[in-house]
């Protein structure tokens, strides 16, 4: 049996479980040949818990948004990116070429 298919059958088993639709020993039943593959894998997964709901707490985000500002502050990272320049000389360039033609008469 392809690396494939038994990744697709751990799956389709972990989500059997925790959809209440099935167990490991039942999940077991259902692949005999892949038992000593499976069961472990299985074991493994019933076992973990879903991630806690963890949160910053307000202290930490003082904290945090001290340190990134002093961060900032000392390696001057708020300066303004070089393109915006080029982009204002470019639209200057622009500005000055329609008011000569509308002065000259071009338009």
């Amino acid at each position: 049996m392809s690396r494939k298919r038994i990744e697709e059958i751990l799956l389709e088993c972990i989500e059997a479980i925790k959809a209440g639709k099935s167990d490991v020993a039942g999940c077991l039943k259902r692949y005999p040949s892949l038992r000593e593959e499976l069961e472990p894998l299985l074991n493994i997964a019933v076992s973990l818990d879903e991630s806690p709901d963890v949160r910053p707490s307000r202290k930490f985000k003082v904290r945090a948004r001290a340190s990134l500002m002093e961060h900032i502050r000392a390696n001057h990272i708020a300066k303004r990116p070089s393109h915006i320049g080029q982009v204002v000389k470019v639209k200057r360039m622009a500005y000055s070429i329609r008011f000569k033609a509308f002065c000259f008469g071009f338009e």
